[in-house]
């Protein structure tokens, strides 16, 4: 099945990828991460770990899944997301919104986050205190 057919929803995936943080502009950091995220969203892993889950989850114990799922979910450094927003500008309640930013405060060390809206490309990045005691060098 397609990773962008709409049916699907919102795929997690968990895995090991190598993610570089020095770049001459923030146009190459950009880029690169784009390639990344297309190469990820096109590799197979995501389906066969979500069938896989499927199996487990009707024959494993439901605290075993419950453990399993912190063990592989909750330990992490970083987290990427991208969110492909509209193409062209929309009200909300009425108001035409002007532009987007996405933040997600989380206790996982670093949180890299894209944003399309309106033609436009927002990036964000979020640390926490014991990540970086020079948080605006990244």
């Amino acid at each position: 099945q397609d990773m962008l057919d709409p049916e699907i929803g919102n795929i997690i995936s968990t895995g090991m990828i190598k993610v570089g943080l020095q770049h001459r502009s923030a146009y190459e950091a950009m880029m690169e991460h784009h390639c990344l995220m297309q190469r990820i969203k096109s590799s197979p892993t995501a389906i066969i770990q979500m069938k896989l889950l499927d199996i487990a989850a009707k024959l494993l114990p439901y605290e075993f899944l419950v453990s399993a799922a912190f063990i592989l979910y909750g330990k992490f450094t970083l987290m990427m997301s991208n969110i492909p927003g509209p193409p062209k500008a929309r009200p909300i309640n009425g108001n035409m919104c002007k532009d987007v930013h996405f933040y997600l405060f989380v206790p996982i060390g670093i949180y890299c986050g894209f944003i399309s809206y309106d033609g436009r490309i927002s990036f964000t990045v979020s640390t926490d205190a014991g990540t970086t005691t020079r948080p605006e060098e990244i």
